[in-house]
C-alpha cells in the first residue's frame, strides 16, 4: 500500500488550492527461478481532490478517480560461457515483456 496527501496553496487568487489524496493499494506475487522470473500485480490507484478554490471550473471542487490496475512482468536469464583468445567470457541474454492495462 503507497499513498500521500497533499494540501496545495498559491498566494495567487487565480489558481486552485486544496487537498490531494492519492491511494494505491497493490497485490503481487513474485515467482522466481534460476532461468527467469514471472510477476503478476493487481492493484487499484484512487485518487480524489477536495479543493477550496477553483478558478477554471468555480461549480468543480470535488473530484474523484478510481482506476484498477493489472500488470505482468515477466523475464528469462539466459548465459552461456564463451572463450576467446584464451580468456573465458560469460555472455548473458535477458530479454523481458511488461504488460500494463
Amino acid at each position: 500500500m503507497t499513498g500521500e496527501f497533499v494540501r496545495f496553496e498559491h498566494g495567487d487568487t487565480t489558481k486552485a488550492e486544496g487537498n490531494r489524496l492519492n491511494l494505491y493499494p497493490s497485490l503481487s506475487l513474485p515467482m522466481e527461478a534460476n532461468y527467469g522470473y514471472l510477476t503478476p500485480k493487481l492493484g487499484w490507484h484512487y485518487t480524489q481532490y477536495d479543493l477550496d478554490r477553483n478558478p477554471d471550473a468555480p461549480q468543480t471542487l470535488s473530484k474523484t478517480r478510481s482506476l484498477p490496475l493489472f500488470s505482468v512482468d515477466g523475464g528469462l536469464i539466459m548465459e552461456r560461457e564463451w572463450h576467446w583468445r584464451g580468456k573465458p567470457y560469460t555472455l548473458t541474454l535477458e530479454p523481458r515483456l511488461y504488460y500494463l492495462a
